[in-house]
């Protein structure tokens, strides 16, 4: 049992924290903490999709490790995964994929109904990325973005709260940066020498460094101008635009990742990158308390 919870990833549920974003940024408009018992519904509520979330994302990575196995053996990382090593039986990892998905839409059927159908295309989503769309260069990061467009939406849902466009634009621009920032970490990766031998992804080799560097320099400014409009033009955020403090944090952030991004294929793994980078940890943290304060006191 434990090859088969090292096979669902468990470093990269942080994933599925996205889906707290709607909670957050509906604080003290749609939710207050002076009504104690309905705060904690909502939490409780946005909590029992994030497991759901993490059952579904787990389903996933198990199926793309079957697929995956006979590449991964030829990875010096990859292939030390449980299903690639043998130490998790392919069939087991079948079963196991096909079993863990169906009890995630079990528990949002019968506890959050209204998180089903978006439980459905998300599933979809990633059946069809790792069966096929993720063979095609650009395609394949448009996906990845994608999944974490379902997450923030599927975190609205829950909790019957409509989600700001501009809020999507950010987290749609940002998904797409860290993706493309995965992709030039693989491929910075791969040109070194303990990689030779190992066999590449056949979207990968559609891909060059200066190609994707451009790509970078376009999502990360998209980024950067989506969020610093959606802080003064969102109409449920605070009139004296106060919102716009936090943007330092956020420029700081994705600079630093940028920066990781051109150091030895530091973002080929996101969720390692920002746990073990101290920069991007503190200037979220800050951000987090800066967006909370500031809806507390001037929403």
């Amino acid at each position: 049992m434990s090859q088969l919870f090292l096979a669902t990833r468990p470093r990269q549920w942080i994933k599925n924290f996205v889906v707290f974003v709607p909670l957050l940024f509906s604080f003290n408009e749609y939710w207050f903490f002076e009504n104690e018992n309905e705060a904690l519904t909502l939490l409780l509520t946005v909590l029992l999709a994030f497991v759901i979330f993490i059952l579904a994302s787990s389903s996933v990575y198990l199926l793309n490790d079957v697929v995956d196995a006979k590449e991964d053996k030829s990875h010096p990382i990859k292939k030390y995964r449980p299903v690639a090593s043998g130490a998790l039986n392919v069939r087991f990892a079948l079963f196991s994929s096909l079993f863990i998905a169906v009890i995630g839409l079990i528990m949002s059927w019968i506890f959050v109904r209204e998180l089903t159908i978006t439980l459905v295309i998300y599933l979809a989503l990633m059946l069809s990325y790792t069966l096929f769309l993720r063979q095609y260069a650009i395609l394949d990061v448009f996906c990845i973005a994608s999944g974490f467009m379902i997450r923030v939406i599927a975190g609205g849902v829950v909790i019957g709260v409509p989600i700001s466009p501009w809020l999507l634009v950010c987290m749609g621009f940002g998904a797409l940066f860290i993706g493309f920032a995965k992709r030039k970490g693989e491929l910075l990766n791969v040109s070194d020498d303990s990689y030779q031998g190992s066999q590449i992804r056949s979207a990968l080799e559609k891909y060059d460094i200066r190609f994707i560097d451009n790509l970078l320099l376009i999502v990360v400014t998209s980024t950067l101008i989506s969020y610093c409009l959606y802080t003064f033009w969102a109409e449920n955020l605070p009139n004296n635009n106060s919102m716009m403090l936090t943007i330092p944090f956020v420029v700081y952030g994705l600079f630093r990742y940028l920066y990781l991004s051109r150091t030895a294929g530091l973002t080929e793994r996101p969720e390692e990158t920002i746990l073990r980078d101290p920069h991007l940890m503190v200037s979220i943290v800050i951000w987090l308390l800066m967006v909370v304060g500031i809806l507390y006191l001037y929403r």
